[in-house]
């Protein structure tokens, strides 16, 4: 089922097409980011303080290219599994993050009201809530379960992250892209609302 949208908010702007404001019963789609928009911190380099005297050793900061942060992420996961840093420990850390200023009050305000466990349900929700971002599906979930936030969003487009066996943090890209040369390779949040 396709959804109309009357505008489109972006917790750093808006975009309203005339066609969208004229479609009757439509909701509004709010598009957040995750690190510096949701979290005030970069949730990657957040778990930084995991490694031994909360520094990222030379061989690890070595594999960054500047194009392959994903792949650099799971050489630092797999320095801090290495280390003994286990799925509690990264849970412990993450829950730590910080809200921006004024964001947990907004996306409270603005989450859907048609739970059962709503006392002010009102009816048709007036806002749909995405969150579309390079930090990993983990670190995310973590962080909106922590805060009562796990049934807030409906969708949340990221990159894939999961324990192995092992017990191993392991993250993939969300998409391979050679589209769009202002975004990252593992990601243009473009296409991803395009697509929405």
């Amino acid at each position: 089922m396709k959804v109309a949208f009357n505008s489109y908010l972006f917790v750093f702007g808006i975009w309203t097409s005339k066609e969208m404001s004229e479609t009757p019963n439509a909701k509004h789609l709010v598009i957040f980011d995750f690190d510096y928009s949701i979290v005030d911190c970069n949730s990657d380099t957040f778990v930084n303080s995991l490694c031994p005297d909360s520094i990222v050793p030379e061989r690890v900061n070595k594999e960054y290219d500047g194009n392959n942060w994903t792949q650099y992420m799971a050489e630092l996961f797999k320095y801090l599994h290495e280390c003994g840093v286990r799925r509690d420990d990264y849970e412990k850390c993450l829950v730590k993050m910080p809200f921006v200023k004024g964001l947990n009050d907004l996306i409270l305000n603005l989450k859907p009201k048609n739970n059962a466990d709503d006392d002010d349900s009102c009816g048709e929700d007036e806002y749909e809530l995405i969150i579309i971002s390079d930090s990993n599906s983990f670190f995310i979930e973590t962080f909106l379960e922590y805060n009562g936030m796990e049934n807030v969003f409906r969708k949340v487009y990221t990159n894939p992250a999961s324990f192995d066996t092992d017990g191993c943090l392991i993250i993939n890209e969300y998409q391979r892209q050679t589209f769009c040369n202002i975004s990252a390779v593992n990601i243009c949040k473009g296409h991803v609302l395009q697509e929405y």
